[in-house]
């Protein structure tokens, strides 16, 4: 069925231009060398579990996602300790078992390739931001989150890559959860050199009716995405579908509310050539 939504999609991807941000670097050119991406299995496993999807032999990721059901709390979106896979982990407080797929955006080694994960924050509030920085003279490919606490339902609510005024780009998650303290939240960011036709774009944030709408993100002409990103504002909204098409040029992101039907989301990608 999801494959079968994105060859309907394909031809109607929705960028928006509106306010959006673009930062590019480097010079345009092929796919990046040994680019791929590679699906999971759609498996069923306990709360909390993680499964994981693992690239080709001598591929590294350079981002990854996840592709669950509403309902779902995302605890974990993230590269394996080995940078050779992604994984994922997410529960439901209804039901013992979640259903979950995987995903993983797999290059060639690349000059500067590099796993920053920052500090493990604690006791993070509601909706408030943890970031991580990639050392001189590399660039964000992707970022991952890691979160866990006691809470009923907890989640992450953000996970995207920016641009701040000095020029510092930033891996950003962040978490929600229904009562405070009792947490740890993790930002983890995948770095290199920047590749050729390096840019990232972040959309605008939209109004979005209820959880099962599928919102989208893409790459210009030319590119393919190397990781795609999420942020639902408030303190009461969670990310649960953030995953590539598998030509690699667009992401599909949704979130859902609890208490509400709708919920405010912006998408953002990452691009080369």
């Amino acid at each position: 069925m999801r494959s079968a939504r994105y060859a309907a999609a394909g031809l109607a991807v929705i960028t928006a231009t509106l306010g959006m941000s673009v930062t590019t670097t480097g010079t345009a050119m092929a796919n990046p060398p040994g680019y791929q991406v590679v699906p999971g299995q759609s498996v069923t496993v306990p709360n909390r579990q993680v499964t994981s999807v693992s690239c080709p032999a001598g591929a590294y990721v350079a981002g990854g996602g996840v592709y669950s059901e509403p309902g779902d709390f995302l605890l974990r979106s993230a590269p394996s300790r080995d940078a050779r896979g992604w994984e994922v982990a997410s529960f439901n407080p209804d039901r013992t078992t979640v259903r979950l797929t995987a995903f993983a955006i797999c290059i060639a080694p690349i000059a500067g390739y590099t796993i920053v994960a920052g500090p493990i924050a604690q006791n993070v509030a509601s909706a408030a931001r943890q970031s991580v920085i990639c050392p001189s003279g590399r660039v964000p490919l992707g970022v991952g989150g890691i979160a866990s606490g006691t809470a009923a339902k907890i989640g992450l609510s953000a996970l995207y890559i920016d641009k701040v005024s000095d020029g510092t780009y930033r891996a950003n998650t962040a978490l929600n959860q229904t009562t405070t303290g009792n947490n740890t939240l993790q930002p983890i960011a995948i770095c290199a050199a920047p590749p050729a036709g390096y840019q990232t774009i972040n959309n605008p944030t939209i109004s979005v009716p209820n959880s099962s709408q599928v919102n989208y993100v893409s790459c210009p002409t030319g590119t393919v995405s190397l990781s795609a990103g999420m942020s639902v504002p408030g303190v009461n909204s969670y990310i649960y579908d953030l995953s590539p098409a598998t030509t690699g040029g667009f992401w599909e992101f949704r979130g859902f509310a609890p208490a509400n039907p709708g919920y405010y989301a912006a998408g953002s990608i990452v691009c080369a050539s």
